[in-house]
């Protein structure tokens, strides 16, 4: 994995110093987010809104065909709404020493708010106008809260020692109301993948017989689909009961948030992109000459 790594930003580096253009971008974006996954029995639709400052390096393979790489860093604001379908199994133990052997069941909504960094590395191309970047990019979460909401709740424990099932009963389970509605921070990961994808067109706004210094506005269409994700906690349960240890106990259930129950939930954002571009081309020390129109 060491020398994979070296290799990759030897390469990289090489690209840069290699590039025939240089550019650096300023963007806007605009769109909607939603979660899918396994895991999500239904989501809705939030909103998506982020600012980007990019830096690209390009070389020509032809007249009007360059290829290179983009980079930079974003920032991302972001809402949605999923539904999941929690199941927590544990084993307790009553004051006599019986085994307890507890299935707690809870469909759960959550309302999503998060703020993000965005880092991408990506392949890109410009063909006669045409602009597409592609590749990974990594979210870092700086602000993320969330709201939950519980319903169809369900608790059975079963007693192996005497082959007793007690479904819903609230002297050995007991739900506390003001679990069934909680709010609070960071329950998505706190560092995501993603496959990013940005296509459309760039229109130039430069005199093309100006050496060296190329301007554009681009618009293009945008998708980030979650390949991966990493929780800063995951327990083992989302839904925990006390240990029984005196008679009347009444004990209560204790509710985690959303990043409990293990849920692989992936983000996926679309809309537009809007963005100015500066571009330095054809640096003399180089050699390279640009085609002129």
């Amino acid at each position: 994995m060491k020398k994979l790594t070296i290799l990759i930003l030897t390469l990289t580096c090489s690209v840069v110093m290699m590039a025939q253009g240089h550019g650096l971008s300023i963007g806007v974006k605009g769109g909607l987010s939603d979660w899918k996954a396994k895991d999500v029995s239904n989501s809705s639709l939030g909103i998506y809104a982020g600012l980007d400052i990019g830096y690209q390096c390009m070389w020509r393979t032809q007249q009007e065909i360059y290829i290179g790489l983009r980079t930079g860093a974003g920032i991302a604001y972001q809402t949605g709404s999923y539904s999941v379908a929690a199941n927590s199994q544990f084993t307790n133990t009553d004051y006599y020493g019986n085994q307890m052997d507890y299935s707690i069941r809870a469909d759960v909504k959550a309302d999503t708010k998060q703020l993000n960094v965005d880092v991408p590395v990506m392949f890109a191309a410009r063909i006669h106008g045409f602009a597409l970047n592609i590749g990974p990019r990594l979210h870092f979460p700086v602000y993320d809260t969330y709201k939950q909401e519980l319903s169809n709740t369900n608790v059975d424990v079963y007693y192996p020692r005497y082959d007793v099932p007690i479904h819903n009963d609230p002297l050995f389970a007991k739900w506390n109301t003001d679990d069934m509605k909680s709010e609070g921070h960071k329950a998505q990961p706190t560092v995501m993948l993603s496959l990013s994808a940005e296509i459309g067109y760039e229109w130039a706004l430069h005199d093309w017989y100006a050496y060296g210094n190329e301007q554009y506005i681009g618009l293009q269409l945008f998708v980030d689909y979650g390949l991966w994700g990493a929780y800063s906690k995951n327990t083992s349960s989302m839904m925990t009961v006390e240990p029984i240890t005196v008679a009347g106990q009444f004990p209560e259930i204790k509710v985690g948030n959303i990043a409990d129950a293990g849920v692989l939930a992936k983000p996926l954002t679309f809309g537009v992109r809007l963005y100015y571009t500066f571009q330095s081309t054809d640096y003399s020390g180089h050699g390279w000459k640009r085609g002129r129109r």
